[in-house]
């Protein structure tokens, strides 16, 4: 602050033919400059976020209606929600009467991954790996929408 109790800020914008001028607070912009503003945040604390995954698929819950069987283990999930992130898994479900589908040549801790990726409220960081065979299972399964979330996330 100056003796006047005002601040004194200075920027520096470039006018159209792109010649770099420096302005204070207390000038007026005409038309023809441009501003550019790049603001800095510091995150001192987070709160509010889970630590561990929302969803367990290890153990039932009463909203799952549907059980996977992926190299001798029983996942259990939603066939509604499931359904709707993926083609391949709705016409499963539709030709399957009974709630118990074996999936083959999956393995078991790429289908729990690929599932976490589905439900927005898990979190979890994803290496590159980890991504590609999530990428992989929703080619299998037909989840379009995946693909482009994490191709979003890679690029």
């Amino acid at each position: 602050k100056n003796r006047k109790g005002k601040t004194n800020c200075v920027c520096v914008v470039k006018d159209k033919r792109n010649r770099a001028c420096r302005i204070r607070d207390d000038d007026k912009l005409t038309s023809g400059f441009i501003v550019k503003t790049f603001i800095f945040i510091y995150l001192t604390k987070v709160t509010g976020v889970r630590k561990s995954a929302l969803f367990d698929f290890t153990t039932y819950n009463p909203l799952n209606d549907a059980t996977l069987i992926v190299e001798g283990k029983e996942i259990h999930v939603n066939k509604q929600y499931l359904s709707s992130v993926s083609t391949e898994f709705r016409s499963l479900f539709d030709t399957h009467a009974n709630s118990t589908i074996l999936l083959e040549g999956v393995k078991y801790q790429d289908c729990i991954d690929f599932l976490r990726w589905i439900h927005p409220t898990t979190l979890r960081n994803y290496n590159k790996d980890e991504m590609s065979r999530v990428v992989a299972l929703a080619k299998r399964f037909n989840a379009l929408s995946i693909i482009d979330q994490i191709a979003k996330c890679i690029y």
